[in-house]
């Protein structure tokens, strides 16, 4: 089930080179598992409309953590210019949680299934060469 929550956007901060850290207040008895994420709902004060204020974020904070703390490459998109821009302190959505996926590998179905989707995806691993002998042969 996914429940909007009101935050504070504590600060933000450059972790690499064009990658922003957002932290955000950690809601009280929110809880999340490693691997979940959520979206970050931008305030109208933005001028951005509904189909560009919003955008979903891996959590990368433990869960343990006082703080919610989310990054991101800073591609050239409306939601993440408007990002950059909100004031330290702003009240930002967050809508949350999102599950992570499960990936079952077997010989015969290697597929990704996501607890709220209905169909299952390839695991990345599936899509390997498969791995061939190196062995050296010599001829007689």
């Amino acid at each position: 089930m996914v429940t909007r929550y009101d935050v504070r956007l504590l600060h933000k901060k450059e972790v690499a080179e064009h990658t922003l850290e957002f932290t955000l207040e950690k809601p009280q008895g929110f809880e999340y598992r490693a691997g979940q994420f959520g979206d970050i709902v931008l305030p109208a004060s933005t001028g951005l409309d509904e189909s560009h204020n919003k955008h979903g974020f891996s959590f990368a904070s433990a869960p343990f953590e006082d703080t919610l703390r989310m990054a991101t490459l800073m591609r050239p998109s409306k939601f993440k210019q408007a990002a950059a821009q909100v004031p330290d302190g702003t009240v930002v959505g967050l809508l949350a949680l999102w599950a992570a996926s499960r990936c079952t590998r077997t010989p015969t179905s290697p597929r990704c299934s996501s607890p709220a989707a209905s169909a299952s995806l390839p695991c990345a691993a599936s899509s390997r060469r498969p791995r061939t002998s190196r062995r050296a042969t010599t001829s007689r």
